[in-house]
């Protein structure tokens, strides 16, 4: 046994506080009591923040995130949106009484306003992939945001004999031509852009601002100062 490791582990022990002594080594279940602040956004008045408290449900064994605001003058906090729904991208309209934000379950979530003094909420999407990355216009009348849009998958080239009867084969092949194809978490990637959309800040439908294959997805839309 060396001695002088010994001697040193006891010495680091003694320096540590009592209470980190005590202290139980973290668990695998500790994660579900852990919470983290994100995507911070300040209002135009400069009195409020609105960010996102993600959290972990033991009962769904999934991450859950809910809206929060922020009082700057007091530092009080209090809940905005929260529900078994998942909340993120706070985005304060240019005259700070509109909130837009993005709710619902995985892929079905979609693009909603939230009149702040009248405690009302709009949702103003209907699209088939989650939209994000939201932006008002300077007038406040219109949203930019990004959504994923499907394309066709293409056929093999090759036909392929049918199956007997009451036979089980393999899937079909699946013809891949771009070079990221799958991604940890979520499998083989749908084919498909993400491209930029406007809506009414109203309701309405919403207009694909951009179309067909990109090198590079949009991701970061923003207006000029003239809308």
């Amino acid at each position: 046994m060396d001695c002088r490791g010994f001697a040193l582990g006891l010495v680091l022990l003694a320096a540590l506080p009592a209470a980190a002594q005590t202290r139980p080594p973290l668990q695998p279940a500790d994660l579900f009591e852990l919470e983290h602040a994100s995507d911070a956004q300040i209002s135009p008045d400069g009195r409020q923040i609105a960010y996102v408290r993600r959290s972990f449900d033991p009962m769904t064994d999934r991450a859950r995130s809910a809206i929060w605001l922020v009082d700057v003058g007091t530092g009080a906090q209090r809940p905005l949106l929260d529900g078994t729904a998942s909340f993120s991208s706070p985005r304060w309209s240019p005259d700070g009484r509109r909130l837009a934000f993005v709710s619902g379950f995985d892929r079905d979530a979609q693009l909603h306003v939230r009149w702040l003094a009248e405690g009302t909420t709009a949702r103003i999407t209907d699209l088939p992939y989650r939209p994000g990355a939201p932006v008002w216009s300077p007038d406040g009348r219109r949203i930019a945001f990004t959504a994923f849009v499907a394309e066709e998958t293409k056929p093999f080239a090759s036909t392929m004999p049918r199956p007997p009867k009451g036979a089980t084969w393999a899937p079909p092949p699946r013809v891949v031509d771009r070079l990221v194809f799958r991604a940890d978490g979520q499998g083989w990637l749908e084919a498909g852009d993400t491209h930029l959309f406007v809506a009414p800040a109203a309701g309405g439908a919403a207009r694909q601002v951009t179309r067909g294959p990109t090198l590079t997805d949009f991701s970061r839309p923003a207006w000029t100062p003239d809308g």
